[in-house]
This record gives structure tokens, C-alpha cells and sequence, in this order.
């Protein structure tokens, strides 16, 4: 791994860790109200998800996966955040079925870490 796709891979790694564990939770018990916290995290999250859509693909593209299995976890990332971007959160933020989407999206989001964590340690 070169020391652009190193970085790349530490950012996804990092940002997506500590937005999703660490910030969005640290919003809802600091903001005064469930609703601003939950506009705050939107947009924290749609930072994630283009990021991670960007550094997968760019792994992708730098022909750093090895075999099928890698590029598919690569894919697989790619997917969770076009879901979570495309599909869960237009439904989140209309209110639809507020529970289903809620933990579709959090579990794309828990695809989205492993799969940076997976290439954190690869």
C-alpha cells in the first residue's frame, strides 16, 4: 500500500469511527433538543457517506484490493453508503417508518466501519 492509499484508508477509518461513535452520540446529549441533534448528525453523516463512497472507490481504482473478496468488501462499502445516503436518509428525514430506516441506516453504517476497519489492519 502506497502512502496515498495509506492515508486514504486511516481518513475513512477515522472520520467514520468518530462521527458515528463519538460525535453524533456526544450530540444528542448535548443539544437542547432531539431534533437539532438529529439535523446536526444528518449532515455529519452525509460527510461519511461521501467519504467513504470517494475512498472506496479510489481504493478501487488504485487496484489496491488483492482478490475478489477485498474488492467486494470495497463494493459492499460502496453500497451501505449509497443506501444510507440515497434510500434511508430521505426516508429518515421524512419520518417514514422512522424505526425501520433508523436501523437500516445504522446498519449500513456499522458495514461502512468494518469495512474500514478491514482495511485498516489488512
Amino acid at each position: 500500500m502506497n502512502k496515498l492509499s495509506a492515508f486514504l484508508v486511516i481518513l475513512w477509518w477515522a472520520v467514520t469511527i468518530t462521527i458515528g461513535f463519538i460525535v453524533v452520540p456526544l450530540l444528542f446529549k448535548l443539544l437542547p433538543s432531539p431534533a437539532l441533534a438529529g439535523n446536526t448528525a444528518a449532515i455529519f453523516f452525509k460527510l461519511v457517506n461521501y467519504l467513504t463512497i470517494f475512498i472506496a472507490a479510489m481504493l478501487l481504482l488504485l487496484k489496491l484490493s488483492q482478490n475478489k473478496t477485498e474488492s467486494a468488501i470495497l463494493v459492499i462499502a460502496i453500497i451501505s453508503a449509497a443506501f444510507s445516503e440515497f434510500i434511508a436518509g430521505p426516508n429518515i428525514i421524512a419520518r417514514n417508518n422512522l424505526a425501520l430506516w433508523h436501523g437500516l441506516a445504522s446498519l449500513a453504517y456499522v458495514v461502512m466501519a468494518l469495512s474500514a476497519c478491514y482495511w485498516l489492519y489488512k
